[in-house]
């Protein structure tokens, strides 16, 4: 591996109408435990609410030990009701493609005072499934 300017660790996200969804995120063993990951992820986290977005969600391995802790000190939390469908779908995608036990996580960045319903609705419409739903 090469010198100053050798990629050691990235981060894929796609943007939604009101969410950032990571998609997966890496850093390279030999350059792990030095912040780097923190740093992508509260890169991400930064722009997400900068351009006004509401949450930013990700999916990850439930079973290890340092995932959940991690993104849970940046302010993601494990969502066992995952009631968009959108991020339910990324779920079954996992499963079948032999990833399991993969728990989704949410971060709420601009928590505003609405209530339940108008807070799924906000949630349903940003999803893929939305048509199906109203049908």
């Amino acid at each position: 591996m090469g010198g100053a300017d050798a990629t050691v660790g990235f981060l894929l996200a796609t943007r939604y109408p009101d969410v950032l969804h990571i998609e997966e995120m890496s850093v390279l063993p030999s350059h792990g435990r030095r912040g780097l990951g923190r740093a992508l992820l509260e890169r991400a986290l930064d722009e997400a609410r900068a351009r006004g977005l509401r949450r930013v969600t990700l999916t990850t391995f439930e079973h290890l030990p340092w995932n959940a802790p991690f993104y849970a000190q940046l302010g993601f939390q494990k969502t066992r009701d995952v009631d968009d469908c959108r991020l339910r779908e990324q779920l079954v995608r996992e499963a079948a493609a032999g990833l399991l036990r993969r728990v989704a996580m949410v971060c709420l960045l601009h928590a505003q005072a609405v209530d339940a319903e108008e807070r799924l609705v906000a949630i349903a419409r940003e999803s893929p499934c939305w048509s199906k739903k109203i049908t």
